[in-house]
C-alpha cells in the first residue's frame, strides 16, 4: 500500500472516529481504533486518540494504555495502567509496541522507564513490608511480656498467699 493510500484511510477512519463520538458511540469509536492499532501499532496519533476516548468514557488504565506514549499524557491515567499491569514484562505486552529498529526517541525512553519500575516498586513493597513486619514483630513482643509479667504476678500472689496460710495455720 502506498503512503497516499494509508493516509488517505487513516484521515476516512479519523473521520469515522470523530463523527461516531458527535453521536456518543464510544464503543464503536474504540472499536475502529483498536482495529487500526492491530495493523498499525506505531501509530501514535490513533493511541493518543483511543486513549483520550477511554479517558472521555472513565476507563482510566486503559486511557493510560494507550495514551502512555503522548507526550501530554494524563499521569492519573498512566499511573492507572501502571497499577492494572504492576508487572513490567505484563505492561509491555498490553502496550503492545513492536520490536522496530524506527522507534522514536521519547517512546524508547518510556518504553526502557518500565523496566525501572518495577524495580522501584518492589522496594518500595520491601520497605512497606519491613514496617509492617516490624510492627508485628513489636506487637507480639509487647503482648508476650505483658503475658509473663502476668503470669509471674499470678506464681508471685500465689505463693504469698499460700506463705501466709501455711505460717498462720
Amino acid at each position: 500500500m502506498t503512503s497516499d493510500a494509508h493516509s488517505e484511510l487513516r484521515d476516512r477512519l479519523v473521520a469515522r472516529v470523530e463523527a461516531d463520538l458527535e453521536h456518543g458511540h464510544t464503543h464503536l469509536a474504540a472499536s475502529r481504533l483498536n482495529t487500526w492499532l492491530e495493523r498499525n501499532p506505531t501509530d501514535l496519533d490513533v493511541r493518543r486518540r483511543l486513549g483520550a476516548v477511554h479517558h472521555a468514557t472513565g476507563n482510566w488504565a486503559q486511557a493510560g494504555r494507550w495514551g502512555f506514549f503522548a507526550e501530554d499524557a494524563d499521569p492519573r491515567d498512566v499511573a492507572a495502567f501502571e497499577r492494572a499491569f504492576p508487572a513490567a514484562a505484563a505492561r509491555r505486552r498490553a502496550l503492545r509496541w513492536p520490536d522496530t529498529t524506527t522507534t522514536p526517541s521519547h517512546v524508547e525512553g518510556r518504553l526502557s522507564a518500565i523496566e525501572d519500575l518495577p524495580t522501584r516498586r518492589a522496594r518500595d513493597a520491601d520497605l512497606r513490608s519491613s514496617r509492617t513486619h516490624g510492627r508485628v514483630r513489636d506487637l507480639v513482643g509487647g503482648l508476650g511480656c505483658l503475658v509473663g509479667v502476668l503470669a509471674l504476678g499470678t506464681v508471685f500472689v500465689v505463693g504469698a498467699v499460700s506463705v501466709v496460710r501455711w505460717l498462720f495455720s
